[in-house]
């Protein structure tokens, strides 16, 4: 909520500091504030989807994931195409698209199916309290993680700094080759998810061999 609330606020301020063309910030604007105003979707979809990885599930979160994509494809056409909402209707069919995804997993996932089949991650009243000891310790195992993300993102806001100097062009160049370069490493990105889940799960067990089988692994994977 407050990284919603703030980025609403400073969306245009902060699209200035990075050289956006004139002529774009509007749009800029527009699209991202109904993007960032849907945070809470996107860290609850994501936030279930990793916990049943966690646990070792990897087909449903996959077909969930790709249910929500083509629901995304479809609100695009419709709120574009149809409904003529232009770049304001792609940040409303991702924001959209989103929420259905996490009521889907809400209901069918989170409540029902983990209850129903994962006894250790059930739900109980006396589950309804703010742990300090969970909480310091996730802290110390996702604020290195998140001190990383955040490094490499303010890394490619002042690359987008340097490319948006050169003009709208360029900068629709560098978004259509920005694409790409994602396709090319969402191998990469996925076999981090999946070591990240493979090395909780083995250091759970006390199984560090495995752990480091499947470093070893994954490395020569990607070097591949």
């Amino acid at each position: 909520i407050i990284l919603s609330i703030a980025g609403i606020i400073f969306a245009e301020p902060v699209f200035r500091l990075t050289n956006t063309p004139e002529e774009v910030i509007p749009q800029a604007v527009a699209y991202f504030r109904i993007y960032i105003g849907g945070t809470f979707l996107f860290v609850t979809f994501n936030s279930i989807i990793s916990i049943l990885r966690g646990v070792g599930e990897s087909v449903r979160p996959m077909l969930f994931i790709l249910i929500t994509t083509v629901l995304n494809i479809a609100f695009d056409l419709l709120f574009i195409l149809v409904f003529k909402w232009g770049i304001e209707g792609a940040a409303r069919a991702t924001v959209v698209s989103q929420g259905i995804g996490m009521c889907i997993r809400d209901r069918c996932i989170a409540l029902a199916y983990v209850n129903n089949t994962h006894p250790l991650l059930s739900i109980k009243k006396q589950d309804m309290l703010f742990d300090w000891k969970l909480f310091k310790e996730s802290l110390k195992i996702g604020l290195p993680t998140s001190v990383q993300q955040c490094a490499i993102a303010l890394g490619l806001i002042a690359l987008l700094g340097i490319v948006n100097s050169f003009g709208t062009n360029t900068l629709t160049a560098y978004g259509a080759a920005g694409k790409i370069d994602t396709i090319i490493t969402q191998a990469i990105l996925t076999l981090s998810g999946a070591l990240a889940a493979f090395c909780g799960q083995n250091i759970g067990a006390g199984r560090l061999d495995r752990v480091k089988k499947g470093v070893q692994f994954t490395m020569y994977t990607n070097i591949a």
